[in-house]
């Protein structure tokens, strides 16, 4: 997903950027859930309205 950080540090996975909907912001919390390895996700995504 474009505009998504992925960082991860002994099992957490942190999320940060900015998105243009809710449903994206989830949409990338699920994309990473089960990769092994995983234990927690930190979803720090910010929801913004898209530029005109």
């Amino acid at each position: 997903i474009r505009g998504v950080l992925c960082e991860y540090h002994e099992g957490l996975l942190r999320l940060r950027g900015r998105v243009h909907s809710y449903y994206m912001k989830q949409l990338a919390q699920t994309a990473v859930q089960d990769i092994d390895g995983v234990v927690e996700i930190l979803n720090q995504l910010e929801v913004a309205a898209p530029p005109d």
